[in-house]
């Protein structure tokens, strides 16, 4: 999928066999030259928006045959692709972004937009008036920042929540209203992989005539 607020970016979705017995869903950057594994941290994110390279996994890296220290982030050389965020495009996919790429400790943060979200299937409430808050993200300027109001489904609720997410790309969510209850089935982490569940990752050949 292209993305709006990095021009020349797509966000790639795949499969991997992470065990003989289980498969995992990853999801990866790619751009001009680099292709960064989205880890469920904002690390990743920020250091990509600020120009640095990110270091996943280990305390050092080398970089053109330079060792990196992981402490703040490789070096800061890149060009940010990051575009300026507007209202009604680039500001609200940006959002809605960074949080299914951010993880809590109870999975991504799930915006909802529509009543049809699949999400939503698990809502459990005496009545349907909750139904009657969902719409787009709606985003007004403030100074640099933006401020957004959406719905978010995360662990077992649907909250309200008012975000603040400034010039730099950091997001903070500045306030949360509880809505409903959610049942949501239970979604096994394993950075970078997410929703770990039995199977095996057919492997496609020049037979499949794809």
């Amino acid at each position: 999928m292209p993305l709006s607020f990095y021009p020349g970016w797509l966000l790639v979705e795949g499969e991997a066999q992470v065990t003989p017995e289980r498969v995992g869903t990853f999801n990866v950057l790619y751009g001009p030259g680099l292709m960064w594994a989205i880890d469920g941290s904002s690390e990743v994110i920020h250091d990509l928006n600020s120009g640095r390279i990110p270091v996943v996994e280990s305390k050092t890296v080398a970089v053109a045959g330079t060792v990196v220290n992981r402490d703040g982030g490789g070096p800061s050389f890149l060009k940010s692709p990051m575009a300026d965020l507007d209202l009604m495009v680039k500001g609200p996919d940006y959002l809605r972004f960074f949080c299914g790429s951010v993880w809590g400790d109870e999975g991504p943060f799930n915006l909802v937009e529509s009543v049809d979200a699949p999400v939503l299937q698990g809502v459990k409430s005496p009545n349907d008036t909750w139904r009657d808050r969902i719409k787009p993200v709606i985003m007004h300027q403030a100074g640099e920042s933006l401020i957004a109001e959406a719905l978010v489904v995360y662990n077992a609720g649907l909250f309200g929540a008012k975000f603040i997410i400034f010039k730099d790309g950091v997001v903070s969510m500045a306030d949360d209203d509880p809505i409903a209850d959610v049942e949501l089935p239970k979604q096994e982490l394993l950075s970078p992989f997410r929703n770990l569940r039995p199977g095996a990752v057919r492997i496609m050949s020049s037979k499949d005539g794809r």
